[in-house]
């Protein structure tokens, strides 16, 4: 009898603590290895131009900025990776470096904010580049998934 009460209890505490969390009552942190680990599949993709990894990792309404531009969309973000994809494949474009440095993840129960550098460095049309930009990405978790909403940068300093 007492263990029955018992799993009729358990049936009832985790749907509650899982509505809690849901609606932002309660928060749930995630470590943030499990963010790392999303910005370093990211990384991958994005030096390789995997277009379908890339649009599995943004979400829908994703913003990318970088400085000096106007913000552009979700689908003018992969139109352009496609292009690159297309550079990589002709050679024209090389990318010898791209590391992420100086990460700092700060997590809000479900959305991440990560700053740091990234160091690239290859050849453009045989002519060499090694730029390094600061950047600012908002992740969020989204069916168990880490993905990216937003993404500015500058140069860094």
């Amino acid at each position: 009898m007492m263990k029955r009460a018992k799993n009729a209890s358990i049936k009832i505490i985790v749907p509650l603590i899982s509505v809690l969390i849901l609606s932002g009552v309660i928060s749930c942190t995630v470590p943030t290895e499990s963010v790392a680990m999303a910005l370093e599949d990211f990384a991958k993709a994005f030096r390789t131009a995997d277009i379908e990894a890339l649009d599995r990792m943004l979400t829908d309404e994703y913003v990318h900025t970088n400085a000096g531009a106007r913000p552009i969309d979700k689908q003018s973000w992969l139109r352009w990776m496609a292009s690159r994809r297309e550079e990589l494949a002709s050679g024209d474009y090389v990318v010898e470096t791209y590391e992420l440095e100086d990460l700092e993840i700060v997590l809000y129960g479900s959305v991440a904010v990560v700053t740091g550098i990234v160091h690239s460095s290859g050849t453009s049309k045989n002519q060499p580049f090694d730029n390094r930009i600061r950047i600012t990405n908002v992740w969020v978790q989204d069916a168990g998934h880490w993905r990216r909403a937003a993404f500015h940068d500058a140069p860094a300093s």
